[in-house]
């Protein structure tokens, strides 16, 4: 019967799916992925559990906070983890890259941010999420003054 196989690599989980069994009538038979659909929806799948499994550490607390400084600074670069509605293919999508938290959250991190009282943010945010950007600013206590734009040459 198939099933799944979890690895840990580097502090990365993976998993995998032991697909191949024979039944009664002697065939190979990939059951799971038939249930699922196809193999796009199976990697969805797998990509689904990885992302349960670490809410799950993360709930346990297995997984462990950092130390706030004990000071606070006078420049604060900040790059929030957004969460984006939208992305071409599941391949492509942000939570491929890392965890990303909806806006509401973002905008209650302000308490773990060492800020000194006269501080300047540089908040990294791309073009679609410039709105949601400048409500984090204030949300964080923060006013809008400028922009930058980074270019990323390839």
């Amino acid at each position: 019967m198939a099933y799944i196989e979890k690895h840990i690599v580097k502090g990365r989980t993976f998993f995998r799916l032991v697909e191949g069994y024979k039944d009664s009538s002697g065939k190979r038979h990939k059951r799971l992925i038939k249930h699922i659909g196809d193999a796009v929806a199976y990697r969805k799948y797998l990509k689904d559990i990885g992302r349960k499994e670490n809410e799950l550490a993360t709930l346990k607390g297995t997984v462990t906070q950092p130390t706030m400084p004990a000071s606070v600074f006078d420049v604060i670069y900040a790059d929030p983890p957004w969460q984006y509605d939208f992305a071409k293919t599941d391949s492509r999508a942000i939570e491929n890259q890392y965890s990303s938290m909806p806006l509401n959250q973002i905008k209650r991190l302000r308490k773990y941010i060492p800020a000194a009282e006269n501080a300047v943010l540089f908040l990294w945010a791309t073009a679609p999420k410039l709105r949601e950007a400048l409500e984090v600013l204030g949300a964080w206590g923060f006013t809008y003054r400028t922009n930058a734009i980074w270019d990323k040459e390839k």
